[in-house]
């Protein structure tokens, strides 16, 4: 039997909550079915009513990929596997496409038990990608390679006229075994168990790292005052069905609204030190993990109340002051950005805590009347929804813990604008924003419609911050337009190349980095943690002077805790050192430091650990034939075994007329 390897692919994985499992996986050794290509209703249909070769493997296009046709074959109990065909320059499904609820992170938000149906925020959300899968779905990426199987299809599967096709057939082979079962407090349970003094872990915690800084200095001497900080926020995750998938999605989701964040930071950090001292205290923060039910946010709060965030004080050591709920004045934060239609923005405020306390709302209109201001400054039409419940926001995981004055701004009123939430479709060229065949200096239609909106932005939390100031707040086009061309495609640019030292600059790849926030390993930060927390340092940071060497850097940052220090390439290339208050923290859920596996509080996500996936092709015979040449395998088995038996009793008669013989 020969087996053609298929090598580009991007498997479904298994993922574990507080109640049960969800994703994919295949049995120990793989998945094997017949190979049948779905582009259309009929070829679907006879497959589910007609196909008599069970079990198959379809390929399907991405049109046919919807959780309706899945039901259906999953149903007729005829499949082993699927493949689906993603290839980089095909059209989206026309009518849209979300593997996420209709109402994402509902469970773990601020309105649990409020009904979906009155408010959906992603209306094509399916869910498809919290069903558990007993069978490996792969989306294939390669062009050549979906061709051949095609070919291979028509040329020995194809039921041409209804005719059942006859063997050998084209079949597949797909092998991405989960070791994970069940639920999170299962997989945990039996990863703190020892075998033979080795500990084996079968799934790990999601989580990654936070990326926050301030926009001046603070200090444990001089603790905040309560309602002195405004908290600017936004998110750094993304995800798909798939794992690894490329092109990397994510565009609208999460990129639209760190990149105007970033963009905020960049204009507000050139502002003198003498205006900034004149300001409140801004926290830029970026959460991670808070596609899968609010990781980022959740643990930021958890460490606030007890005061532990930044960091646990320590007594005769220089640190920054602690941030504590109370502190917080106002919190304005950014989601999907990237579809404004006429140019407007949507202003999403909190019902129940205006209810509540009567000082929220007035101080939710000064937020909106801030933004409200820039955007006729900036031709952006700034619009506020007061009734609605707020759409999927980190500003819910605050708001759970204390009433807080805070807005989630948006491209959208009542539903998402972006018709591929958490799908393998959220790319670039929906946004106008197709880099390809592009160099750095193109600026694309996405980048000047962000930049207005940064502007906006960035005068709403200046004005915030400082009442009675006068400057007026642009941000930087060419800027804007690089955080974009970095993030979307293509890291290794100029300006990540400049915020780097030159040995991580060198590391940079050519394609963009996976915005999954991956499984949780202390101090380790993902590809896009680690970047946009060296663009936070660099656009919130001073250099300092007289330090020429990395070496001497480092070393400065061992000795402070208040500040961090880094060293950079810098514009020039000849390096400098940069110092600058902003940090990371912890984005692993508190259900984990609690070993309360069963959470309804907290994120209990895990993804489980697998030993590899593959995938290949190969031709298959019919199973009367395979019964033959398995019969005709143990016949000659026996008689070779009879063979031997008897040649070894009559091994004396036998070789001793032989040694006879030969004298």
């Amino acid at each position: 039997m020969i087996y053609v390897g298929i090598n580009y692919f991007s498997p479904c994985i298994r993922r574990l909550n507080a109640t049960h499992q969800i994703g994919c996986t295949s049995a120990i050794h793989g998945n094997t079915g017949v190979l049948h290509y779905i582009d259309n209703d009929a070829s679907l249909n006879w497959l589910v009513n007609k196909g008599p070769h069970g079990p198959y493997i379809p390929l399907m296009t991405a049109d046919m990929f919807t959780f309706k046709n899945l039901q259906m074959l999953q149903k007729s109990g005829k499949i082993n596997g699927i493949m689906v065909i993603h290839l980089a320059d095909q059209a989206p499904p026309s009518g849209g496409f979300s593997p996420d609820y209709q109402c994402p992170n509902q469970e773990y938000g601020l309105y649990p038990d409020s009904d979906c149906s009155q408010f959906p925020w992603n209306p094509l959300g399916s869910g498809m990608m919290y069903v558990d899968y007993e069978y490996p779905i792969f989306a294939m990426t390669d062009e050549n390679e979906v061709r051949h199987l095609i070919q291979y299809y028509y040329k020995e599967n194809n039921p041409v006229n209804d005719t059942i096709p006859e063997y050998p057939l084209c079949a597949v082979q797909l092998s991405d075994r989960m070791h994970a079962a069940k639920d999170t407090e299962t997989c945990m349970r039996r990863s703190s168990r020892y075998t033979n003094m080795e500990q084996f872990v079968y799934c790990d915690p999601l989580g990654n790292q936070n990326v926050f800084g301030f926009l001046k200095p603070t200090n444990k001497s001089e603790p905040l005052q309560n309602n002195s900080l405004i908290i600017a926020a936004s998110k750094l995750d993304s995800d798909t069905l798939f794992y690894n998938m490329s092109p990397v999605a994510g565009a609208e989701n999460d990129v639209t609204g760190f990149v105007t964040l970033l963009s905020v930071i960049e204009a507000l950090g050139r502002l003198s030190q003498e205006t900034k001292d004149n300001m409140s205290n801004i926290m830029f923060t970026f959460f991670q993990g808070e596609s899968w039910d609010y990781i980022g946010s959740s643990r930021m709060v958890y460490d606030m109340q007890r005061d532990s965030f930044p960091n646990v004080l320590v007594e005769d050591l220089d640190q920054p002051a602690l941030v504590s709920l109370s502190h917080i004045s106002h919190f304005l934060e950014l989601r999907q950005l990237g579809l404004l239609n006429a140019s407007k923005l949507w202003v999403h405020s909190d019902p129940r805590s205006q209810q509540v306390d009567p000082r929220v709302g007035p101080e939710n209109k000064k937020i909106y009347d801030a933004l409200h201001a820039a955007g006729v400054q900036n031709d952006i039409d700034v619009n506020r929804i007061i009734n609605t419940a707020l759409p999927p926001a980190s500003l819910q995981q605050f708001l759970k813990r204390g009433n807080i004055s805070g807005v989630v701004v948006t491209d959208h009123e009542h539903k998402f604008a972006n018709r591929f939430y958490q799908s393998r479709f959220d790319l670039p060229g929906l946004l106008n924003a197709d880099y390809d065949n592009q160099t750095e200096e193109y600026i694309s239609p996405l980048a000047e419609q962000l930049n207005n909106v940064s502007s906006v932005i960035a005068q709403a939390l200046y004005t915030l911050a400082y009442p009675n100031g006068t400057d007026v707040m642009k941000t930087d086009l060419t800027v804007t337009n690089q955080l974009l061309y970095c993030f979307m495609y293509r890291p290794n640019c100029t300006l990540l190349r400049t915020v780097l030292s030159s040995d991580n600059a060198r590391k940079l790849a050519n394609r963009a980095y996976s915005r999954y926030v991956g499984v949780y390993r202390a101090d380790v930060k993902n590809q896009n943690s680690f970047l946009v927390s060296h663009l936070l340092h660099y656009y919130l940071g001073e250099a300092i002077p007289n330090v020429t060497n990395k070496e001497h850097c480092h070393d400065l940052d061992m000795k402070d805790a208040v500040y961090a220090y880094g060293y950079i390439s810098g514009v020039d290339g000849n390096g400098s050192c940069v110092r600058s208050m902003s940090y990371e923290s912890p984005a692993l859920s508190p259900a984990f430091l609690l070993e309360d596996w069963t959470s309804t509080e907290y994120s209990t996500w895990t993804e489980s650990r697998w030993t590899g996936y593959s995938a290949r092709a190969f031709y298959v015979s019919s199973k009367a034939q395979q019964t033959i040449i398995l019969s005709i395998g143990v016949i000659i088995l026996l008689v070779s075994l009879v063979t031997v038996y008897f040649i070894d009793k009559k091994s004396d008669i036998l070789f001793s007329q032989e040694r006879e013989s030969s004298y």
